[in-house]
């Protein structure tokens, strides 16, 4: 969540997920450079609603155990 700005509508693109023999790796972006991504304005209240009482560190989507969705339609 440290890399949603729904203040300022926009997504810190600068870091990838990736897994790696089972488990989760976060690595550079494809790109090697971080991105600024504008957050559509009919998305903010759904955003807001789906972050809210999580922790800072947490994913956007992920399962309620704390883990990355392995679902590639989530």
């Amino acid at each position: 969540l440290q890399d949603v700005d729904l203040g300022e509508k926009r997504l810190h693109i600068q870091r990838n997920l990736n897994e790696v023999r089972g488990y989760f790796e976060f690595d550079t972006t494809k790109s090697g450079r971080s991105r600024l991504i504008s957050i559509p304005e009919f998305l903010i209240p759904l955003l807001k609603s789906h972050m809210e009482g999580k922790a800072s560190d947490s994913l956007i989507f992920q399962t309620p155990s704390g883990i990355c969705h392995q679902d590639p339609l989530v």
